[in-house]
């Protein structure tokens, strides 16, 4: 009989997985197993059960997710504390099952290849449910999305003992308590609000906020949109400092307009502001260099090459990116008379005497 924690046990193998096994030839001796939470709901029956069979070094062992839903009641925000709202809200556990020939006993650098490996086969199965049914709240998940840990359990088989069971750390994202800001920190929020963000005087305030929303989603775990916001970010940041060029040049809006449509983003590099404000634009070696092959190039691969960033390239691809900008503060701020009209925009907020 199942207990409390897995669906999987020796009866529940025997009538569904051992058919299998015997069916593609593998003599199962052993069954790792585990579960994950997913942060959205799966539209299938419950307990339906995807498996694959895994080939490695010869040997073959059966991959098995099995899924059920649990419901969560969840607090709606409302305005009213004394009347607050709270809801069911439907998510998936998929237990994973791993279930091999050959006789391990719980081994660290096992445990992590058949998760690392059954968790990619997870994504592929993610995948296709979106492709297949086009429910937009399912998406590939990563371990900064999950739950700190997991519990992960070996039995042995055919007799079905316990051989070992432990948590499996996923990720360490436990939640902390936000700073609070003073009160000079609110009058000058206040302040901004009013006079820069609300009149829009300062054009290099998009760039922030992608940049910003980029640190967001890799905390998240969404490490494509993080790529893709950091790359945003420079492309926003260059392009506003091209556009405050044209504008002290004296052009008028409809030839900046003309200028900026015309001019590929790549340009703005390799010619336009290397010539406007000076200063190491290299490809080859440097700040510049590591962002178009940490960054840019990341950047296409990800949208148009169908690669999946993981944490460290995410990472890689935000400092590249934002060594970019402190690069540029760097060129400007070496001859500051030439450069206020630019310079003005970075300097620290502060409340006016």
């Amino acid at each position: 009989m199942e207990d409390n924690n897995f669906i999987t046990d020796i009866e529940y193998f025997n009538i569904h997985f051992k058919p299998v096994c015997d069916h593609k030839g593998i003599n199962a001796k052993r069954l790792l197993q585990f579960k994950i939470a997913l942060p959205f709901f799966l539209p299938v029956n419950e307990r339906t059960i995807f498996s694959f069979l895994h080939e490695d070094n010869n040997s073959k062992a059966l991959i098995a997710f099995n899924i059920e839903s649990f419901t969560r009641m969840e607090q709606v925000v409302t305005t009213s504390l004394e009347h607050a709202i709270t809801l069911p809200k439907r998510y998936s556990f998929v237990e994973v099952a791993y279930i091999t020939s050959e006789e391990h006993n719980f081994e660290s650098d096992w445990k992590s290849q058949v998760f690392e490996m059954a968790f990619k086969k997870l994504n592929d199965l993610i995948v296709s449910f979106l492709i297949v049914t086009k429910y937009s709240s399912i998406y590939r998940v990563n371990l900064a999305m999950l739950e700190p840990t997991t519990l992960m359990r070996l039995l042995s088989i055919p007799d079905g003992n316990v051989l070992n069971e432990a948590l499996y750390m996923l990720n360490m994202n436990v939640p902390t308590d936000e700073n609070l800001i003073n009160e000079e920190q609110s009058s000058l929020i206040a302040w901004y609000t009013h006079n820069v963000v609300g009149k829009e005087i300062n054009p290099f305030i998009t760039a922030e906020e992608l940049m910003l929303s980029s640190f967001r989603l890799r905390d998240s775990g969404a490490y494509k949109e993080a790529v893709m916001l950091a790359q945003a970010s420079v492309e926003s940041f260059l392009r506003s400092i091209h556009k405050c060029c044209l504008i002290e040049e004296g052009k008028s809006a409809q030839e900046i307009e003309n200028i900026l449509e015309d001019t590929p983003f790549i340009s703005l590099i390799r010619r336009e502001l290397p010539q406007k404000i000076g200063g190491n634009w290299s490809q080859t070696s440097g700040v510049i260099a590591d962002y178009l092959e940490n960054t840019y190039k990341v950047r296409n691969r990800t949208a148009h090459g169908g690669f999946n960033p993981g944490y460290d390239d995410t990472q890689q691809a935000i400092i590249a990116a934002n060594a970019v900008r402190h690069h540029v503060l760097s060129i400007l701020k070496a001859k500051p008379s030439s450069f206020q009209f630019l310079l003005k925009y970075f300097e620290s907020p502060r409340l006016p005497k």
